[in-house]
């Protein structure tokens, strides 16, 4: 199982894993996840919300997720 790091943490996922894969692992494990409020950062790039589904991860990928948070 390929080793990554999500925010900062370690984790493994498994082999084959799209960034739409581990949003939906996330949301498995601690609830829904506003999409449309969330930005994804793999090694710096931002991934656009349309490819999460093509963009796989890979060993030693360093993934940022945060969230959109308007104001004013």
């Amino acid at each position: 199982m390929p080793m990554i790091r999500v925010n900062g943490v370690a984790r493994e996922i498994p082999t084959g894993t799209t960034v739409e894969g581990l949003v939906s692992l996330l949301e498995a494990e601690g609830g829904p996840l506003d999409r449309r409020a969330i930005a994804v950062e793999v090694n710096r790039e931002i991934v656009p919300r349309s490819t999460y589904p093509a963009r796989p991860l890979a060993m030693s990928d360093e993934v940022e997720i945060v969230t959109i948070v308007g104001g004013g």
